[in-house]
């Protein structure tokens, strides 16, 4: 992940709601095979909650606009993207102007390709695990989760000392029976006492990608949240 002063980055934790995808998992479909067999070095745990939010769909996705909203009491910011998956390109929309620069973090524009990251980690962090295995990842079926105190499934990731915007940053994710994302919190260098915590709620379907749209923090003090969401496929 990239540093984007990471404790702006990863702001979210999910209260979020309950999938319905009950299904078998013994009984794969051809799209599930075919998921599997492609992502063999991917952790099954990360794997099963990407399944939960979409990642069939997000395989037909050419191309997802969204705005990234970031609200502490009296200030706001917002940022427009449209994200070009087919091209690798990605476009932020600043005050009717655009900027474009590619997804390839050594010849993308830094400043534009930071901030992208930040955005859609919020966005889509489930995906973005399954496209990098800069990281060590612990699983605990039983713990409490911070915004709730259910007791769900943590699943911690610890990124290496080595690459990307956030070398030795951890980040957890509680997750329900169903595999959805319920909270997260965000670790700076890997320490025990989160610098962030949020709940991802507010879940809505767009072309088969489960989405958070909400992410408020646990003490009120500033929320995450998405809108003008796109999906081409």
């Amino acid at each position: 992940m990239h540093k984007l002063g990471f404790v702006f980055l990863i702001f979210v934790s999910i209260l979020g709601c309950q999938s319905d995808s009950s299904k078998n998992r013994e009984n794969l479909s051809a799209e599930e095979h075919t998921l599997k067999n492609k992502y063999t070095n991917t952790h099954p745990e990360l794997l099963k909650v990407a399944q939960a939010h979409g990642l069939e769909a997000w395989e037909k996705t050419k191309k997802i606009d969204f705005q990234f909203n970031y609200k502490q009491a009296d200030s706001e910011m917002n940022r427009m993207w449209s994200w070009d998956l087919e091209n690798q390109m990605i476009t932020r929309y600043i005050e009717g102007n655009e900027i474009t620069t590619t997804t390839d973090a050594k010849e993308a524009n830094p400043e534009l390709h930071q901030a992208f990251i930040n955005d859609t980690y919020w966005l889509v962090f489930p995906f973005h695990l399954l496209w990098t295995d800069n990281f060590e990842v612990e699983v605990d079926p039983n713990s409490n989760c911070p915004m709730s105190d259910k007791e769900l499934t943590e699943i911690s990731i610890h990124f290496k000392e080595i690459g990307g915007y956030t070398p030795g940053d951890s980040y957890k994710i509680y997750v329900n029976e169903d595999h959805m994302i319920q909270s997260w919190s965000f670790h700076s260098g890997g320490n025990n006492a989160p610098d962030l915590i949020n709940a991802w709620e507010n879940y809505q379907s767009f072309e088969g990608i489960q989405i958070s749209m909400n992410r408020p923090n646990d003490t009120g003090d500033f929320e995450i949240y998405f809108n003008e969401i796109n999906v081409h496929q």
